[in-house]
């Protein structure tokens, strides 16, 4: 039996249940939607409208997030590790920078958020561990900022 968005009401948070008497309710310019989220009655009458609509929120979302751990690692990386690295680079060890070949040849586990994230935690050679001295949300942030500077050859 297929039922129209116009016969869905929203019964808790996440739960919806399908429901004859929503159809005879009157329209309104806005309804409420999940979580109390309002909804134009064009979403309603447009599923595609409310997907796009909410795909977009999501994106915005996301894309802010990024840029702050992004930001947030820059400073990680200029406050301790730019001392060994500047500019990509390594000045214990000259062939083992921060470049895109060198990551990919000399890290374990290759050119990964999640691998840089473990060399840092736990060092390895010359490079001391930075767990105890960085926060989760540092390491995380200073991975996601030298994954984006090595994989977009912006070193």
């Amino acid at each position: 039996m297929a039922v129209s968005l116009q016969q869905v009401a929203c019964v808790g948070r996440n739960t919806f249940q399908a429901s004859k008497s929503a159809a005879r309710r009157p329209k309104t310019p806005v309804v409420k939607g999940v979580a109390g989220m309002p909804w134009s009655t064009e979403a309603k009458r447009n599923p595609a409208a409310l997907i796009l609509s909410t795909g977009l929120a999501w994106a915005a979302v996301t894309l802010s997030a990024s840029a702050a751990d992004l930001s947030s690692g820059e400073d990680v990386f200029s406050g301790n590790c730019a001392a060994c690295h500047s500019g990509g680079g390594n000045v214990i060890e000259a062939s083992r920078t921060l470049q895109k070949d060198a990551i990919t040849q000399y890290l374990d586990g290759g050119l990964s958020e999640a691998a840089i994230v473990k060399q840092v935690q736990n060092g390895k050679n010359a490079m001391p561990a930075w767990s105890g001295r960085l926060s989760e949300d540092e390491i995380n942030d200073v991975a996601a900022y030298v994954y984006d500077q090595a994989s977009n050859d912006k070193w």
